[in-house]
């Protein structure tokens, strides 16, 4: 605080009370003060309109205002000074309301000495300029957030929802502001990017880092508009916020979508007449032209080599292109990484004719990862191709792959002459040639870097290298180990892509191993893994019969199939042929007690549109293979008491438990009013009500018309007493009846039906 003499304002209608307070303050040490007395509300209201002052100190009790009423009444008139209350009453309530309220402190006359005044004065006032400045730069900020030319949306860390938004917000959505406020931060997004908004949302929170992302948002009119978001978390006031700016990339995407059409239109132009060049070549170099001289067929391999070189180039400039536009697409599956390493290393025996020693350290395990393979091995082919480059005969180059927890790390590592250091930040900049081309290497385009970290990022990962002159580089790059539930809506997003661009049907089929948990305890877990991994797979693919796009994807816990251009009635039809091999199968191998497997299905786009939708349509529909028969509850109705009970033992013996038995058709009708049975196996002919009337009240009544029935009659059904649809999905059973086709029946019935 400056020097001057502090300017108070003292509103106290008790003169002893106001001259102990002078005293106080004119005896202090340290401070100077100006002091104006007045003994009214209103006295002081009128003199605050014509003067400056620093602080006022306010009696509770005054005898035109008292209590709160009083401090209210004056701060209103004068926000802008700090006041501190006054009172003869040791009232804590009374002291947090006046705090509450705006005061900046609250004082017990008679309790309070000179040291304690003065300081809690010189707080009042400094904290009250901290108030003002804060406000002040609040408004600020406001302004700002209410003038940038982005959405801004802030949403609370814990709970998602949205506290606060910009106008810009309101104009993007096309959704009033208030009603912005209150949603869910993933609800502005569509859903098939809500699982993957989501999980990013939690990890920024989890580590507190910034984000910077592309993804797509929700107008209310349907469309969706892509945007950049930059969130970054901050804690306010121990409440920890998300703030992103939501950039509207509409127009840079149509700038880049008419750049990369350019590149792939000029890079076509290139082609063909390379096409035609390299052919003519070729057929010179095969003697298909006339015979060509030792010179000549030296100088047209060159030219062979400088195509090839040419057609590299611009390959690499169509995938940059792709990359830099965000059009690149990933086709991504379930690949096991040891094997796709393996396959590559093959391709490097005599590359660029040197002596190297290419080793490799992979993890015995299967590391199975969802990555598209192309793009993978173009990673790792062009990382071990420039270590070929710049390494020296004799020299060694090891590839190796780390199993972690999140990711799987995979690096190359040469022998070779090394990055330095001052380079190694550009490398992946595109046509960059740092110092390594000193050394024995092949001056490259340099795009592959730029590539391969559009690629790996693609993928969610991250790519670097660590170098030393003289010594080597290591590149090192990462694939994260995907949750489950992403890789299956991923993959379902793809599919669906797929069918709506044929403008056909999408069938999802899920198979899951039931109580999962449980197999895991009885089943060695490499065993486990080969049964669902390899054999169940393989035997599900052959069960298909139809186009290359249908896809088996191997769940940790089952399989799922998609199934392109068929419908409900092909997709059952599918998994029951499916289903029977699966059954034969595991039977074959004695696992028909330990494994069981439960199905569902879901179509696109007849029940649902989106990816998340349709895995929780299938799993909400989810049929066993194998139900829990203690349960099922069954009906035996016969007029033969023998054969009822002798129908009961046979059920019984199966494991069936749950029996009911009625003599006749009323009989049973008036048990299914109270106890509504899973199955029915229905004699025809019986005193009081005959199966026949049992079968057409059943179906007439909504609570029974679904009740699976199976007939069991010594007699020819008489069709004509049947609807057409009911004695078709009826199955009819002759006595005496076949026990294997009767509980073949009843387990089909009992399936369709669950």
């Amino acid at each position: 605080m400056d020097n001057k003499p502090i300017q108070i304002l003292l509103v106290e209608d008790s003169n002893l009370d106001a001259r102990i307070l002078r005293k106080l303050l004119t005896d202090a040490k340290n401070i100077e003060v100006n002091i104006t007395h007045v003994i009214s509300l209103k006295e002081a209201i009128e003199i605050l309109k014509n003067n400056n002052f620093d602080i006022v100190l306010l009696d509770f009790v005054l005898p035109d205002a008292s209590g709160i009423e009083a401090f209210i009444w004056l701060y209103a008139q004068s926000p802008e000074i700090p006041i501190i209350v006054l009172t003869g009453l040791d009232d804590e309530q009374l002291a947090v309301k006046a705090i509450r309220k705006g005061a900046q402190d609250y004082l017990v006359k008679g309790s309070v000495d000179s040291n304690h005044l003065v300081h809690s004065i010189q707080y009042s006032i400094e904290r009250h300029r901290l108030e003002i400045a804060l406000k002040e730069s609040e408004k600020k900020y406001c302004r700002i957030i209410e003038t940038a030319n982005d959405a801004i949306i802030t949403a609370d860390a814990e709970t998602g929802f949205i506290i606060d938004a910009n106008r810009k917000a309101e104009e993007l959505l096309g959704i009033p502001l208030d009603n912005i406020i209150g949603m869910h931060h993933t609800g502005i997004h569509p859903k098939e990017e809500e699982l993957f908004y989501k999980k990013l949302f939690l990890e920024q929170v989890g580590k507190g880092h910034s984000v910077v992302t592309n993804l797509n948002v929700v107008h209310s009119d349907a469309r969706l508009i892509p945007v950049e978001i930059s969130s970054s978390v901050s804690d306010v006031q121990g409440r920890m916020i998300v703030q992103g700016i939501y950039r509207d990339i509409t127009e840079r995407k149509r700038v880049d979508k008419l750049k990369d059409e350019f590149v792939s239109a000029v890079s076509h132009e290139l082609r063909t007449p390379l096409t035609s060049i390299r052919e003519g070549v070729s057929q010179f170099l095969d003697g298909l032209l006339g015979d060509t001289t030792e010179e000549q067929t030296q100088f047209l391999n060159i030219i062979l080599e400088d195509i090839d070189r040419l057609q590299q180039i611009i390959d690499e400039l169509l995938d940059i292109s792709k990359i830099e536009s965000g059009r690149l697409e990933l086709k991504k599956e379930m690949v096991n990484l040891t094997e796709l390493i393996l396959r590559i290393l093959p391709r490097f025996n005599g590359f660029l004719k040197k002596e190297i020693n290419l080793r490799n350290e992979l993890p015995e395990k299967n590391i199975k990862l969802f990555l598209d393979p192309g793009k993978i091995t173009q990673v790792i082919t062009n990382l071990i191709s420039n270590a070929y480059k710049f390494t020296y005969d004799g020299g060694v180059i090891t590839v190796k792959a780390i199993d972690g927890e999140l990711n799987v790390t995979i690096s190359i590592n040469d022998t070779g002459v090394g990055i330095n250091k001052n380079d190694l930040p550009k490398i992946f900049d595109k046509f960059v040639q740092v110092n390594r081309t000193d050394g024995p290497g092949i001056k490259g385009t340099g795009l592959g870097l730029p590539i391969s970290k559009g690629f790996v990022e693609k993928h969610g990962g991250h790519i670097w290298a660590e170098s030393e002159v003289g010594k080597g580089t290591t590149f090192f790059f990462t694939i994260p180990k995907l949750p489950e539930q992403v890789i299956l809506e991923e993959y379902l997003r793809n599919k669906i892509n797929i069918a709506a661009s044929k403008e056909t049907k999408m069938v999802f089929i899920l198979a899951q191993i039931i109580e999962f948990e449980k197999v895991q305890e009885k089943i060695e877990k490499e065993r486990l893994h080969s049964v669902i991994f390899h054999d169940i797979k393989n035997i599900v693919q052959k069960s298909l019969y139809r186009s290359s796009d249908d896809t088996v994807l191997s769940l940790h816990d089952g399989i799922s199939v998609f199934l392109i251009g068929s419908d409900k009635q092909g997709g059952q039809t599918v998994t029951k042929r499916m289903k029977k091999a699966v059954d034969d199968y595991l039977e074959n191998n004695n696992l028909q007690d330990i494994i069981k497997l439960k199905w569902g299905i879901s179509i696109y786009p007849d029940e649902e549109k989106y990816a998340s939708d349709i895995i929780e349509k299938a799993k909400s529909e989810t049929i066993s293979t194998d139900l829990d028969i203690s349960k099922i509850g069954i009906m035996v109705v016969d007029d033969e008491k023998f054969l009822t009970e002798l129908m009961k033992m046979k059920l019984q013996s199966k494991g069936y438990a749950n029996i009911t038995l009625a003599e006749d058709g009323q009989k049973a009708l008036d048990i299914i009013k109270e106890k509504t049975p899973d199955l029915i196996l229905l004699d025809m002919n019986m005193p009081v009500m005959n199966g026949y009337e049992v079968i057409g009240r059943l179906k007439t009544d909504p609570l029974t018309a679904d009740i699976p029935v199976i007939i069991l009659s010594g007699f020819p059904v008489d069709s004509e007493k049947l609807d057409a649809f009911e004695f078709e999905s009826i199955p009819v059973l002759s006595k005496p009846v076949d026990d294997s086709l009767l509980f073949e029946s009843i387990n089909r019935l009992l399936v369709e039906n669950a």
